[in-house]
């Protein structure tokens, strides 16, 4: 696990996000905004043609396996949620995440079945 740092307590998110983005430095912060600024539609098909992975449609709201929609906009701005449970009773949560395009929820997936092998779980 990580460190817990209290950084204060702030009026507003930006004023919080600016100090945040302060404590960890100009370049740690780049990195951030590059890492959630997530992926269009066109760049992750092109990401999982080029890693030679399949992108399993379904018949579903969305058209991807193990992809929804959130309807209720819990996850502002990222409303694709890849949720990707196990096998037998237990059925625990293997992968899940909230994506901007319902293409980027699918190449998550697709990527995660890549590295898990014969260990793919029931949709």
């Amino acid at each position: 696990g990580g460190k817990i740092i209290n950084g204060g307590y702030f009026s507003t998110a930006d004023e919080a996000a600016l100090a945040y983005a302060r404590h960890i430095g100009p370049e740690a912060s780049a990195r951030e905004v590059e890492r959630d600024k997530g992926l269009t539609s066109a760049e992750a098909l092109a990401i999982a043609e080029a890693e030679g992975l399949f992108l399993e449609r379904a018949n579903n709201m969305t058209g991807y396996a193990f992809v929804t929609y959130d309807t209720k906009g819990h996850h502002a701005g990222r409303p694709y949620r890849l949720q990707i449970k196990g096998r037998g009773k237990s059925s625990k949560t293997l992968r899940t995440g909230t994506f901007y395009t319902v293409e980027e929820a699918a190449l998550e997936a697709a990527r995660y079945f890549a590295t898990a092998g014969s260990d793919a779980p029931n949709k």
